[in-house]
């Protein structure tokens, strides 16, 4: 039997991913894990995406400046690239009435918080939804990607 230590059950983690770095831009996640007890750990990710030249921090209305309704229109695209993705990954065809609800709600376009997370490069928009966002748990977490041409 071993004994557990002060600090040994529990974790905590700190990761960047850097997407692009260059001259004109920075896109980035930074993911922050850990474990504190109870049936599973957390994860919760975050971005930062800067313009270099202009010094100012991107915002997903940079990438749709004729478009405002643009998170209506990410959310369609959302929807319909996470729909069979969810469908395979929960073996649900269709989808069951709660996780409708929660894919539904995770990508609602009147909740900008839905679409904060995301990272850029020049061909590719990628969104990124967090745990139980817009499915459960156990079936993980979810990205699109977006043409930008």
């Amino acid at each position: 039997k071993k004994q557990v230590q002060s600090g040994d059950m529990y974790t905590y983690q700190v990761k960047t991913d850097l997407v692009q770095s260059n001259n004109n831009f920075i896109s980035m996640t930074i993911t922050i894990d850990g474990y504190s007890g109870g049936a599973h750990g957390y994860e919760t990710k975050t971005s930062f995406n800067y313009d270099v030249k202009n010094k100012k921090e991107i915002t997903l209305n940079y990438f749709y400046p004729n478009n405002s309704n643009y998170l209506k229109t990410i959310s369609d695209i959302s929807r319909s690239d996470l729909t069979p993705k969810i469908e395979q990954a929960t073996d649900q065809k269709p989808l069951d009435s709660f996780t409708k609800e929660m894919l539904t709600d995770g990508t609602d376009p009147t909740k900008p918080i839905n679409f904060e997370v995301f990272t850029f490069t020049d061909d590719t928009l990628t969104i990124y939804f967090g745990q139980y966002q817009v499915a459960a748990y156990a079936y993980g977490q979810f990205t699109v990607d977006i043409p930008r041409k």
